[in-house]
């Protein structure tokens, strides 16, 4: 995508051109003398001051007079503080006239100097007629007009809000326009109140800055309208600026925990909206997050120590920060943005964060929650993991291989084997069919890279603890891979194990060594002819399949070669072994692999009758386990066969499932081969 940052003044403002519209008509009616108060309204991030900064830059630019002021959470107890910090910066700003200057001083004087009440917030009309007055006569004096910007202003003081009311009841007839922008759900009931009833008199013009578009997203984040990543992006962002530019930063692998003091504006932001937030309310805060995007209050309180009041009082103080928000769920809140829990969640003491996931853990697996639910938590608890965890683990990576998430499988698997290898014991890792089932699933989807970062932890599990055992799992591992197209990272792990399982037997090593030149097949290689007869000379130790293997492979380089003789004479050796094997029981890993040899050298024989038994054979028992791997080429076998038989529309039916199977896999080469056979069959 080629993001790494988004910088530069007004870039979220370029974006917004409908708003950017109304504003600046606003300021050319200012300059005209017409007095205007605009509303600007939005939630966190959605670029209301990117707006400001842009509007007053073309109002300086357009000579008017440019006044900016921002509250703040710890300014809320001080009177009147956004507008004493734009008059105090402008007046210092530059010489003014005089009468200008002396009505700004005493309006400055009179604003510091609290009048009788002013603690008990009861300002009177004749003082804020008063501040009027001055304001007219100062500031908004200016010949081409005035801008007074009032940022953040849901963290207005009382008497700030009482002047905007008076400016809103009593307008001056003089080109003011003053842009009040603020949060809604985080402003107070009096300045909504202003603000509404300004809106239903017209004294009050609104702008309010909802999601953008995924165009709009696209141009913020300078990416063509066709990226693949747009639309993705700007779902995850809920087309928010701030949360748009974060993800982009953090690149497509970013997971939903984001260090705030390195997730640049997003960082800086969260980090400016908590620092206020006493002990006890951010212990709370931290336990949300420790919980998820979505929570409830009773899990937080047990999560956080504390009792369900005190967590309810506290998270209400978090609802009207806008921190979290109601859900249609009674009990149940949400953080307003996954990225935002991410941010929070990474701000938690580590240690501490540890124990209160443990503390989670506990309370999912008594109410008897799903093991994917619990799960989050046992990998996240430290040193304070058991056992029978890892069997949630477990359940957790088989919930996903049945829901088709074969990634995630093979992450809760792999976590699953190495809280058994810290914790001990057989238990938790699900057993041999588990981790089948997410190699086959995560083979289906042409995932080598992942299945390669699975070997280690399925090898140094209970099947690989004796050499046999380890021989046989580097075997299935090693035709998945060379499947999947990656003959040298099967290659490489049968070469590693070799030594290990020929010293433990002639046997284990020879069943290696025949697999080294299936993996090779599979891949879409074809073996040398004499390394395959060296094995075929070897076969006195081997198994059954090990023989019908290397005998099916010497038939197929026979006939690869045009030695009909030797071809025939090794495929029908090769045929006596593997059907001995057809007791009527599925065939298995190996054995379904040597079929599929088999099946493809007779077909290349003209023997059409077994090479279809024998792939059918194969094609019953991977379709049963999910043998994803051997699927493409026992269905281009079975489609050249069919097509050879003239049952052409068996032909085309088996070769459409080989194409659909090997573009999921990513394998091209047996897409070709399939498209091939097919338009054979449609010619």
């Amino acid at each position: 995508m080629g993001i790494t940052t988004i910088t530069g003044p007004g870039t979220a403002a370029a974006v917004r051109a409908a708003e950017t519209a109304r504003l600046d008509g606003l300021l050319r009616a200012a300059r005209d003398g017409r007095p205007a108060i605009v509303e600007l309204a939005g939630d966190p991030g959605t670029g209301k001051t990117a707006l400001l900064t842009a509007l007053t830059r073309e109002a300086r630019a357009q000579g008017l007079a440019v006044l900016h002021g921002r509250c703040a959470e710890a300014e809320t107890g001080v009177p009147f503080h956004p507008l004493v910090q734009a008059l105090t910066i402008w007046q210092s700003a530059a010489t003014r006239p005089a009468a200008v200057a002396a009505a700004t001083a005493a309006l400055v004087d009179a604003l510091t100097e609290l009048p009788p009440g002013a603690e008990q917030g009861a300002w009177r009309s004749p003082f804020l007629a008063e501040v009027r007055r001055l304001l007219a006569t100062g500031p908004a004096s200016a010949a081409d007009g005035t801008l007074l910007v009032l940022d953040d202003f849901h963290w207005a003081d009382p008497g700030s809000i009482r002047l905007l009311e008076t400016l809103v009841r009593w307008p001056l007839d003089r080109g003011l326009l003053v842009v009040v922008a603020h949060r809604p759900r985080q402003a107070p009931v009096p300045l909504r109140a202003v603000l509404q009833q300004g809106g239903e008199t017209g004294a009050v013009e609104s702008i309010g800055l909802g999601p953008l578009t995924e165009e709009q997203c696209g141009a913020l984040l300078g990416l063509d309208p066709d990226d693949p990543e747009l639309s993705g992006l700007h779902a995850r962002g809920d087309g928010n600026p701030l949360y748009l530019t974060a993800l982009a930063e953090a690149g497509p692998r970013a997971g939903d925990t984001l260090d705030p003091g390195t997730t640049g504006a997003l960082g800086a932001r969260l980090l400016a909206e908590t620092a206020l937030l006493a002990c006890t309310t951010r212990t709370v805060m931290h336990a949300a997050a420790v919980l998820g995007s979505v929570f409830d209050i009773d899990a937080v309180a047990e999560v956080a120590g504390t009792t369900r009041d005190d967590a309810c009082r506290e998270l209400s103080g978090l609802r009207r920060r806008d921190l979290v928000r109601a859900t249609d769920r009674p009990g149940v809140l949400a953080f307003r943005h996954p990225l935002l829990r991410g941010c929070l969640y990474a701000d938690a003491d580590p240690c501490w964060r540890s124990a209160a996931h443990r503390r989670a853990r506990d309370r999912l697996i008594r109410l008897g929650l799903p093991a994917l639910d619990i799960a989050p938590h046992i990998e996240r608890a430290g040193s304070g993991v058991r056992p029978a965890d890892g069997e949630v683990l477990a359940a957790a990576a088989h919930a996903c291989v049945q829901a088709g998430r074969a990634a995630d499988a093979a992450h809760w698997l792999t976590a699953a084997f190495r809280l058994r290898r810290r914790t001990g014991g057989d238990a938790g890792a699900g057993g041999t069919d588990l981790w089948k089932q997410v190699v086959r699933a995560l083979a289906a989807g042409g995932d080598a890279e992942r299945i390669m970062s699975l070997r280690a932890d399925i090898l140094a599990g209970p099947d690989g603890r004796t050499p046999e055992d380890r021989a046989r799992t580097a075997a299935f591992l090693a035709a998945v891979l060379a499947g999947t197209g990656h003959d040298e990272g099967a290659q490489a792990l049968l070469t590693a194990e070799l030594r290990t399982a020929q010293a433990a037997s002639a046997g284990s090593g020879l069943m290696l060594r025949v697999h080294q030149q299936l993996a090779k097949v599979l891949a879409g290689q074809v073996p040398a002819r004499t390394d395959v007869e060296i094995l075929t000379h070897r076969t006195g130790a081997a198994d059954p399949v090990t023989l019908g293997g290397a005998l099916s492979l010497a038939g197929l380089c026979a006939v690869l070669d045009a030695d009909m003789c030797a071809a025939e004479t090794s495929l029908d050796a090769a045929a006596q072994a593997l059907d001995e094997l057809d007791t009527g029981r599925a065939a298995g890993d190996a054995e379904a692999g040597y079929l599929l040899v088999l099946s493809w050298a007779e077909a290349l024989m003209g023997w059409y009758g077994p090479a279809h038994g024998h792939a059918e054979r194969a094609l019953t028992a991977a379709r049963a386990r999910g043998d994803a791997h051997l699927l493409p080429p026992l269905l281009d076998t079975l489609g050249y066969v069919h097509y050879q038989s003239g049952r052409l529309a068996d032909a085309l039916e088996a070769v459409q499932e080989g194409t659909a199977v090997s573009r999921a896999m990513g394998r091209g080469d047996h897409a070709a081969l399939s498209a091939a056979v097919s338009a054979a069959a449609w010619a």
